[in-house]
């Protein structure tokens, strides 16, 4: 979950959180994360630690360059995902779709919607297609490293 900051003149933002992440003990062993104070289960019914980040943390805003959609596929890849599957993507991800109707009504619906349009439209919209098996999470970190220093606006 990211906050995005629309207001900016000079684009997007996100806009720093609390830095840790939910992880289950696989993902954890798979993934070599620095700087992290491991803290117990937050539920017992949730089989996830939570790993607190002491580093590789913006403090500040970044701006907003890539969007990302995953998809589980047989190997990594990056994709533009342009035109209105790109728009659909966005809202149906949104973190405030996940309460329904009820929390998109009159003119938050209608600014939600445009907020979504206006990432879709400036940022662009890519899928991240993943293989399945956290011993192949490398493959799209890799991708993704290398999309990230290219530098290029998304299609």
């Amino acid at each position: 979950v990211v906050a995005v900051d629309m207001s900016r003149p000079d684009g997007p933002v996100i806009i720093p959180a609390f830095p840790q992440l939910k992880l289950a003990a696989d993902a954890a062993a798979a993934i070599p994360i620095r700087q992290a104070e491991i803290r117990p289960q937050a539920h017992p019914a949730i089989d996830k630690a939570q790993h607190r980040l002491h580093g590789g943390f913006a403090r500040g805003a970044v701006a907003a360059t890539r969007i990302y959609i995953l998809q589980r596929r047989d190997s990594a890849a990056i994709s533009p995902h342009a035109g209105p599957g790109a728009l659909s993507a966005l809202i149906k991800f949104s973190y405030v779709t996940r309460f329904g109707r009820a929390a998109l009504v009159g003119d938050f619906a209608a600014m939600h919607l445009r907020q979504c349009a206006g990432l879709a439209n400036r940022i662009g919209v890519h899928r991240l297609e993943v293989p399945a098996g956290l011993n192949r999470i490398g493959e799209a970190v890799a991708l993704i490293e290398r999309d990230l220093a290219s530098g290029n606006r998304p299609e």
